[in-house]
């Protein structure tokens, strides 16, 4: 989404108080390395939204890093949100083995095969970031 577009949308959560969630597992695969897709994180923060206030951001390594399997991801935003998910995932989400956990911290600190990635996918199955 443009900026236009997130500003709007800010504005419509403010106006009706429903909570933005954004899926943004495909945001590291688009076209143009100079012109990376605006997400929601960086858009409120843009707009000067103080606190991400009704907002919860999605991510995983499944798309980035070619790992499904792993089912690592994070859930970023609204602390007042977060609060209760976290009490939620405590008691219902599964935990990761070490060996898992391992392989996720390096994935999340590299860059270069993230690039490369975004090389390599076939235009025709890549998200338009414009």
């Amino acid at each position: 989404m443009q900026m236009d577009e997130w500003e709007r949308l800010f504005d419509l959560s403010d106006r009706h108080g429903f909570v933005i969630a954004s899926d943004e597992c495909y945001s590291e695969l688009y076209f143009d390395e100079a012109r990376p897709p605006l997400g929601a994180l960086q858009a409120a923060h843009q707009l000067g939204r103080k606190g991400y206030g009704r907002l919860v951001v999605f991510s995983s390594l499944s798309k980035r890093s070619n790992v499904p399997g792993m089912r690592s991801g994070f859930v970023a935003g609204d602390a007042a949100l977060l609060k209760p998910f976290l009490l939620y995932r405590t008691y219902h989400g599964g935990a990761m083995n070490p060996a898992v956990q391992a392989a996720s911290t390096a994935a999340w600190k590299d860059e270069a095969h993230v690039r490369e990635n975004r090389a390599s996918t076939p235009r025709s199955s890549r998200r338009r970031a414009d």
